[in-house]
């Protein structure tokens, strides 16, 4: 009809009739119109998020300073001791008393009476981390230095510091001949626990074939320590003659393996020495409130006992020791003055 205008929508506030959307825009439009804004209105609409706002801003600060974080963690993190001497430890104790006697009289009794049959990791990884491979020295915070040579390894572990060169190479001829002499043809090495299970039929045998063995043990789990499952036959050659090995400086032999070992360190944060050393080393040079034995050689004097209370009273936070005094030098001479004199009284008796 003519002059009739049509009926304006519901709910819309001009005259234009308005058509309700539907599915998923509908949706949209009653969220919207339920917030109390017109569809239209420009507050609706969704702005991508900007690299600049404060919210991301602080989520990729957050991932930074993880980032930074774990990288420090991985430039910091603390030196592993690869090397277990556990297998040496449990064959000295089934050693029988004549077996015993055949070492002490081969000058290698220090490795036999080891109070402690593990050092304290946390301990020991500061010590290491303390040793200049340059120098070859502990260098203590504020305390000192402590050498680490030949005649601190023949001062705590009475091993022999003078003589022939320890021959540590592979010589196929001598390996050869070693398997074979030991029931194992061939020149490939014997897996350790083979070994040691050789060593343990002798049924308490105390001649040179038991002290050979017995000495490849030694080195290959302890002097010398490898990671492989099988013996190391680069030893093979300074024990072939055993008779030899008590003329053979085992001392500057341990003292430049370890030298070696934390030279090849790089990135790979973990070693293979006697890191026992190391640490016997680090707390008999300590001055201590403790009743200690002034025996010698000086791994005699320590226990399991006597380390942990020492390391407590040495611990300045965790992780971190140092705070005992080191010795005076004068004690250290005073031991090489004691030490050459018993020396020289047992030639001349």
């Amino acid at each position: 009809m003519v002059g009739t205008d049509p009926p304006e929508a519901a709910g819309s506030s001009s005259g234009q009739q308005q058509v309700q959307p539907t599915g998923p825009i509908a949706m949209k439009h009653k969220v919207i119109v339920s917030r109390g804004h017109p569809p239209n209105n420009k507050k609706n609409k969704v702005v991508p998020a900007k690299t600049g706002d404060a919210g991301v801003q602080k989520e990729t600060a957050t991932k930074q300073k993880e980032k930074e974080a774990k990288k420090k963690k991985d430039s910091t993190d603390e030196i592993r001791n690869r090397a277990s001497p556990s297998r040496f430890f449990a064959l000295n104790g089934e050693l029988v008393a004549d077996q015993r006697i055949a070492i002490l009289k081969m000058d290698l009794g220090g490795l036999l009476n080891i109070g402690a049959c593990t050092m304290p990791v946390d301990l020991s990884q500061w010590v290491m981390k303390c040793y200049d491979h340059v120098k070859s020295e502990l260098v203590i915070p504020n305390r000192g230095k402590i050498p680490v040579d030949a005649e601190s390894v023949s001062r705590v572990w009475g091993l022999p510091n003078s003589g022939l060169k320890v021959c540590y190479e592979m010589k196929m001829d001598i390996i050869k001949a070693i398997n074979e002499e030991y029931g194992f043809p061939g020149t490939n090495a014997p897996e350790k626990t083979a070994w040691c299970k050789m060593i343990k039929d002798m049924n308490g045998a105390a001649d040179d074939r038991f002290l050979r063995a017995w000495a490849i043990v030694a080195f290959d789990c302890f002097l010398a320590p490898t990671t492989g499952l099988k013996v190391s036959p680069r030893c093979y050659p300074a024990v072939n003659d055993i008779k030899l090995l008590p003329r053979t400086n085992i001392c500057q032999f341990v003292a430049d393996q370890i030298r070696v070992a934390f030279s090849a360190l790089g990135n790979k944060k973990s070693v293979c020495c006697c890191v026992f050393h190391l640490v016997m080393l680090y707390l008999d040079s300590l001055e201590v409130d403790e009743v200690i034995s002034d025996c010698n050689p000086r791994v005699d004097a320590w226990d399991s006992s006597l380390i942990s209370k020492v390391k407590k009273k040495d611990r300045i936070s965790p992780g971190v020791f140092g705070k005992l005094q080191k010795k005076r030098k004068i004690g250290a001479l005073l031991y090489g003055l004691c030490s050459e004199f018993e020396e020289s009284m047992a030639k001349f008796v």
